[in-house]
Order: C-alpha cells, then structure tokens, then sequence
C-alpha cells in the first residue's frame, strides 16, 4: 500500500551490514542527496517496509523545507526526542514527529490488515505512540513555530491525532 508514496521520493538505497537483532536496524537520508537513503540489510519484512516509509517521510519533509523554515528560532530550548534519547532543536523535534506518525499510521494498517507479523507490529505501535506524545508536548502551541510550522502541525494532528 506505501509503494507508490515511498517510490516517489526514494530513488537510490545504499545498504549497509546489519550486525544487530534489534528491528528497526536504523536508516538516514540527507536533504543534500535527494532520493538516496541508506538502510540496514536484513530479512525482516516489516522493520525494512517501516524504515523506507520512515526515511521517504523525510524527503517529503525536505521538499516542504525548501518554502521556508518551520521555526523562527525564538525557542532556544531542546526537547526530548524519545526515539533516540536526545534532545533536540524544535524544528528536528517536528521533522522527527513527521516521519514517526507515518510509521505509526503504518502500525495501525498493519494492525487493521491483520498482518501475520503481529509481534513486530503490536509493541511497535505503542512504542511508537509513546514517543510521539512525548513530542507533541514540545511542538503544540509552541509559539516559535513559524505559519508554515503551524500548517504542517495543523495538517499532521487532522489527519491522525495521537493524543486523542
């Protein structure tokens, strides 16, 4: 079902080995190399599908980029990014946000379509949750968010807002 969204902004994957058991491997991309993302070559299905949603969702994120900047910098504060355990400036913390509600909404898919894969999908998407409430307290009236920071927050709790 992601095939087509992912496919248009991921052009070129470079893999790398992956010496862990812990799914997701880990992925990263670069404003500065459209369509390329690197991610960990394994055999597990659904954490490889998760990291290419993750990683196209920075792309498109990327694409928005280039109309202006989210955040006006007024915000000096860093925030807990959960997923890694860092803190982080605003604007990372809503480009970290975006990319994990489109994991999460893909837990949720996976969870509907009753995928053979449930003991991935099901602690995922709690997980996942979690860390995005986390966030959302950082972003949410923040009023460093510029009015296109605003509207991509506006549009990501429309279309599937965690905390409800």
């Amino acid at each position: 079902d992601y095939y087509s969204w992912v496919s248009k902004v991921v052009r070129f994957v470079a893999l790398w080995r992956v010496t862990s058991d812990r799914r997701p491997t880990g992925s990263s991309s670069c404003s500065n190399a459209p369509g390329l993302v690197g991610i960990g070559n394994h055999d597990h299905v659904a954490s490889l599908a998760e990291s290419l949603i993750h990683e196209a969702s920075h792309h498109y994120f990327y694409t928005v980029l280039r109309l202006g900047a989210v955040d006006d910098q007024s915000d000096t504060r860093l925030h807990l990014n959960p997923f890694f355990g860092r803190n982080r400036p605003l604007d990372r913390i809503l480009f970290a946000y975006h990319a994990f509600l489109n994991v999460h909404r893909f837990c949720l898919v996976a969870l509907e379509a009753s995928t053979s894969d449930l003991s991935y999908f099901e602690p995922r998407e709690k997980e996942v949750r979690e860390g995005l409430r986390t966030m959302e307290a950082a972003i949410d009236g923040n009023p460093a968010l510029t009015p296109l920071g605003n509207a991509i927050w506006a549009d990501l709790q429309i279309q599937t807002p965690v905390s409800a």
